[in-house]
């Protein structure tokens, strides 16, 4: 679920700034690595970094919203919002306008966008002969 709403895997080790094997240190000493490194200035909560974890979940609660009405076979594909400073960058294709504008309206009622960038592509199939 975290690869599909964060793009990201969660075995990746390079996604974490400490990896502790629970099978090699008890429990106890864990936790105190954990609180002790917390307590480190580089760990220490900014506005930046706040900023940071909000977009973060901003694009998560998006692309949850997104991929839950825009299932296979919607006329929606490679629905994506990227989120920066609150601002989204919608991108993806549709085949109808009207599809395109509910992903709008999607995002626009979503708590925490700040503004809008729409990149939807609106294309049409092939018609019936």
């Amino acid at each position: 679920m975290l690869r599909v709403t964060c793009g990201v895997e969660r075995e990746d080790a390079l996604l974490y700034d400490i990896v502790l094997n629970t099978g090699r240190v008890s429990i106890d000493t864990c936790v105190k690595v954990v609180c002790d490194l917390a307590e480190r200035p580089e760990y220490r909560e900014t506005d930046v970094s706040r900023s940071l974890l909000d977009d973060i979940v901003l694009e998560a609660r998006l692309r949850t919203k997104l991929r839950e009405r825009f299932t296979l076979g919607t006329g929606v594909s490679w629905l994506d919002a990227k989120v920066t400073g609150g601002r989204v960058v919608l991108t993806g294709t549709a085949v109808h306008t009207a599809l395109a504008a509910e992903a709008v309206d999607i995002v626009n009622g979503t708590a925490g966008v700040k503004s809008l960038d729409n990149h939807i592509q609106v294309v049409r199939g092939p018609h019936p002969l």
